[in-house]
């Protein structure tokens, strides 16, 4: 199985500081054993642009991400599993 964790700097006051957001990513990322990609872009939520950052990879626990979603005060961090396929 691959995970994929999407997360985003805003919040519903302002966007997370450039440290929060550095710490953010670090945190989210250091949840993965195993690595395939990882990259930053500006992603959509709710009809609002804002910095994103995705992993993909083997993750640890995701059960741990739902803290991380309190602690960095966010509506919500995207999480998706699945199997690969190559074609």
């Amino acid at each position: 199985m691959t995970d994929v964790v999407c997360i985003g700097r805003n919040t519903k006051e302002e966007p997370l500081s450039k440290n929060e957001w550095n710490s953010f990513i670090i945190e989210v990322t250091s949840l993965f054993s195993t690595l395939y990609f990882v990259g930053e872009g500006i992603g959509i939520y709710e009809d609002k642009k804002e910095d994103s950052y995705c992993c993909v990879g083997i993750l640890n626990n995701k059960d741990l991400l739902s803290s991380l979603t309190k602690k960095y005060k966010q509506e919500c961090i995207a999480y998706l599993c699945g199997e690969t396929q190559f074609v």
